[in-house]
């Protein structure tokens, strides 16, 4: 679930450049997704995102997404460090993955901090 990540300290940054939300807030995006093995690779299914402000703003809706449909509005400079992250950590039987990664819609950039929690539901099929 990806979580905003504070901001640093504004050297190098831009103005186009933002957090998802002020220090130390509670601002967070949940999300829930089937995801199944494809030979040596994985598939995610439809994303579900709650209603959330925070949604809205960084990915321009929450609601349940197809994969794709998600990344439609935006870019991530880091989308493929996080697709061989996640499945290296399913594929790797671990419970869990952390990482960080931009997100750009409209000229603004975000800083997400996910934290996934992976549950085997069996060999070929994972509820994450």
């Amino acid at each position: 679930m990806p979580t905003p990540k504070p901001e640093p300290a504004a050297e190098g940054r831009n103005q186009a450049e933002d957090s998802a939300s002020p220090p130390g807030a509670a601002d967070c995006i949940t999300w829930r997704c089937v995801v199944v093995r494809d030979g040596h690779r994985i598939r995610w299914g439809a994303f579900e995102l709650p209603e959330s402000a925070l949604a809205t703003r960084v990915f321009g809706f929450s609601s349940p997404v197809r994969s794709g449909e998600l990344w439609s509005k935006v870019t991530s400079p880091d989308f493929a460090m996080m697709n061989a992250r996640s499945q290296q950590a399913i594929l790797g039987g671990l419970d869990g993955y952390d990482q960080e990664f931009r997100v750009v819609r409209e000229g603004r950039l975000f800083w997400l901090h996910e934290r996934v929690r992976i549950h085997s539901v069996d060999g070929d099929t994972w509820d994450l």
